[in-house]
């Protein structure tokens, strides 16, 4: 869900220190090169497809269709879903401010984000 959020508000430092966080618990790197590309990630996880998918949803959308909204329920249950829609705007304020403020990784390290 970060790595979806930090790419929507083309957050460098963000995206940076999540990359660097996603490959230290073993995010593969097509995963990430697809949300970085704006694409759906192959993700094996149903669980982690619908963090994906609600993030990206409520990003987008500003909210959810009744269908995404049921099936995200389904997956996650009604408490985990309330707590990802409020991860996914707290990050987002992070995110937009970091971005409008030109927040860059360390020039040793920098993660490129794609056009």
């Amino acid at each position: 869900m970060n790595l979806t959020v930090a790419r929507h508000w083309n957050a460098r430092y963000p995206c940076f220190a999540q990359v660097r966080r996603s490959l230290a618990v073993g995010l593969e790197h097509p995963v990430i090169d697809a949300i970085n590309a704006r694409k759906r990630p192959s993700l094996p996880d149903a669980r982690e497809r619908t963090c994906h998918a609600v993030s990206s949803e409520l990003l987008a959308n500003k909210g959810l269709t009744d269908e995404a909204y049921a099936a995200a329920e389904k997956a996650m249950g009604l408490e985990s879903l309330v707590a990802l829609v409020a991860m996914t705007g707290s990050f987002s304020m992070t995110c937009l401010t970091a971005s409008t403020f030109g927040i860059d990784p360390p020039a040793e390290n920098p993660t490129p984000l794609a056009e």
